[in-house]
């Protein structure tokens, strides 16, 4: 696949897809921007291909607690309400220094920054960031995949699983989910799930949740009529104000490559990186995360069995642990977004 990447629009209307009506932009919306979180335009035609099954996960114990055995044997050496605001590394130490003045050093480090926290300045690398490792973050932005859920006390909505609403304009376009269908949450639950992407997400994010409230309310009701029932609750996470995350998940630009992946997985020095963007299978789904963390984890056991047994290492250039025999166990400390391996 050696042709240059071309934006989904180019290759949509290659395919004969030329949107013309708002029931067709809505149409696009569906299967463009809501999975990719941005419109044709920018999304890089080999991204609109599905990866597989979506799961609504409704368990009330919470994401967590599907990873809770993974980290419980370490829970009280996990360092929280802590943020890193400095990182200095080589090829023999990683140095972290805190907000709170707090200085931890360890032989290797892993760090889990997603790429909107990587292209700020909220962190001071040294050295820099070399240039293409810059590059590759900001050719994988965060996203901005606003959901919005509304609690109504009584459903007054289309007994549909995934309902379009086609706004006056394409910045309008809206999907609706059914919440209160059977099999997802208990009977009446009441709840409308309303997603928005893009510049109308970012600007919904940046307003009140009362405002929002108040926005979707009239919405609803430029489509249902004015006797529905008033909303009782909302709740939207609104990722793209939180300063430790700065979006939902990455997602490629026009441009993006193998290449792309390799350099944001890349090392420097004993500092390492992992993270959904990282994984050209899985970039912006929770398994990316959980596979890259996991490979590089074992890059790092492997690194430190080499520098304790060099004789057990065939070098090959700078990257001579790739040669080693696994090591399966290693000791973890995490702080704040960086998760250290202490070899």
């Amino acid at each position: 696949d050696k042709k240059s990447p071309i934006p989904a629009r180019v290759g949509l209307s290659l395919m004969g897809w030329k949107p013309k009506t708002q029931a067709e932009y809505a149409l696009e919306y569906l299967e463009v921007d809501f999975e990719n979180a941005k419109n044709a335009e920018l999304t890089p035609f080999q991204g609109i291909i599905e990866k597989g099954k979506d799961f609504f996960l409704t368990d009330e114990r919470g994401m967590w607690s599907i990873y809770e055995e993974l980290y419980t044997s370490f829970k009280d050496k996990i360092k929280l309400n802590t943020t890193v605001t400095g990182i200095k590394y080589n090829s023999s130490m990683v140095e972290v220094t805190t907000s709170d003045g707090e200085v931890y050093t360890a032989d290797y480090a892993l760090c889990t920054f997603s790429t909107g926290v990587l292209a700020s300045d909220m962190v001071t690398f040294t050295p820099p960031l070399p240039e293409w490792k810059q590059e590759a973050i900001l050719t994988m932005p965060m996203a901005v995949y606003t959901t919005i859920y509304v609690k109504f006390p009584t459903k007054f909505w289309d007994d549909k699983e995934i309902i379009l609403y086609a706004g006056p304009t394409r910045q309008s376009i809206a999907v609706f989910q059914d919440l209160q269908r059977p099999g997802i949450y208990p009977n009446n639950s009441g709840l409308l799930l309303i997603t928005v992407t893009g510049d109308e997400g970012r600007r919904i994010e940046k307003q009140s949740l009362e405002d929002t409230k108040a926005e979707m309310f009239k919405m609803l009701k430029g489509v249902y009529g004015p006797n529905i029932s008033e909303p009782t609750d909302i709740y939207s996470p609104r990722w793209t104000q939180n300063k430790f995350v700065r979006g939902c998940y990455s997602e490629g630009t026009v441009g993006m490559t193998s290449k792309t992946f390799e350099n944001l997985a890349k090392n420097l020095g004993n500092l390492y990186f992992s993270g959904e963007a990282n994984n050209e299978e899985w970039y912006s789904y929770m398994q990316g995360a959980y596979f890259t963390g996991e490979n590089q984890a074992k890059s790092i056991v492997k690194a430190n069995h080499c520098k304790e047994k060099p004789q057990n290492c065939t070098v090959s250039g700078t990257d001579s642990f790739r040669a080693c025999s696994p090591v399966v166990s290693t000791t973890i400390m995490s702080i704040w977004l960086l998760q250290m391996f202490i070899g």
